[in-house]
């Protein structure tokens, strides 16, 4: 990894200072294409992860009644998002090694690999390595997330998950919800509740390495920023102390990529550059789960299938 991005940065400085060389650009293209089929399933796994848990059910809390929760989200990565095909027609300028057309890649969640590419900048040959992932098959991590029921069948959530760190990648998000029960305004069975909640998740990860450095300028860290919103439908039917629960949305999420370190004029240059890799996904999703409720206390299961297969347990405790 570490040679991978000291070459695509002064691959990209060496264009903005001199860009004496036609192929620099294509090289750069080049390695834009390989960057964007590593980071992809990585930035659908967040968003996927960050779409859990947002409700406790479609009934509504009473008007200033507070649900503290305390999560755990189990995010697990499937084989066919480890790894990814490429082939020697994608590219202007980079090869694969030994007279290979196509090859396996590592994603941001798949392993390491033997691949490489071979290219040529300035008339000199260079090679690197394929990059590695973080070789995990699931992705663990716990937030906490208050409620507060307002006036009209309407309650807001605030949810924060602290940064952890995994194999190089700390992961870090928040967000805010909101949710209003539409069951109020038909007749419906006893105890049966249809809501509709939009949330808002803001979270970042980041790929750490070993400092690059090059006159001027230092580079330790790959950076990934999302602004995610969901928009989903919740039903729910309170049988006794057993509630079952289910859930049907989308989220919409815009991505965009940073390299940190120190020397600001350089970082800068090279930013402008990786903004050809921002993009937009939107991905939908389906929660199946119960809720189990003991006086102020329940627990809620709820399975989140889309791209990816989340599990989030929680337990959660009513105030007033």
């Amino acid at each position: 990894m570490k040679r991978y991005f000291t070459l695509i940065i002064l691959l990209v400085v060496n264009c903005k200072l001199c860009s004496q060389s036609s192929n620099v650009d294509e090289v750069v293209t080049d390695f834009l294409i390989i960057s964007r089929a590593y980071v992809t399933p990585g930035a659908e796994a967040a968003i996927h992860q960050s779409s859990a848990g947002w409700f406790n059910s479609a009934k509504p809390l009473s008007k200033w009644q507070y649900n503290v929760s305390l999560h755990g989200n189990v995010l697990f990565l499937p084989e066919n998002k480890k790894t990814a095909q490429v082939s020697n027609s994608q590219f202007t300028n980079l090869y694969l090694q030994d007279g290979t057309e196509t090859a396996t890649i590592p994603t941001a969640l798949g392993d390491d690999s033997a691949i490489f590419f071979e290219g040529t900048v300035f008339d000199e040959d260079f090679e690197f390595q394929a990059l590695e992932g973080i070789n995990e098959n699931e992705f663990v991590y716990g937030f906490i997330q208050a409620t507060v029921g307002l006036p009209y069948g309407t309650q807001f959530s605030v949810r924060y998950a602290p940064s952890i760190n995994i194999n190089n990648v700390d992961y870090l998000v928040y967000g805010l919800g909101l949710q209003h029960n539409v069951s109020q305004y038909f007749k419906s069975p006893k105890q049966f509740h249809l809501a509709l909640q939009a949330t808002y998740s803001n979270f970042k990860f980041d790929i750490n390495y070993d400092p690059v450095e090059i006159p001027g300028v230092t580079f330790n860290t790959i950076r990934v920023l999302s602004n995610s919103i969901l928009v989903q439908a919740i039903a729910s039917k309170r049988l006794h102390y057993f509630e079952p629960l289910l859930a049907l949305g989308f989220t919409s999420s815009t991505f965009r990529y940073e390299l940190g370190g120190d020397g600001e004029a350089l970082l800068g240059a090279l930013n402008t550059a990786l903004k050809d890799l921002d993009d937009t996904k939107v991905n939908p999703n389906a929660n199946l789960g119960f809720n189990l409720y003991f006086g102020k206390l329940n627990f809620q299961t709820i399975a989140t299938l889309g791209a990816f297969i989340n599990l989030n347990v929680s337990v959660n405790y009513a105030i007033n």
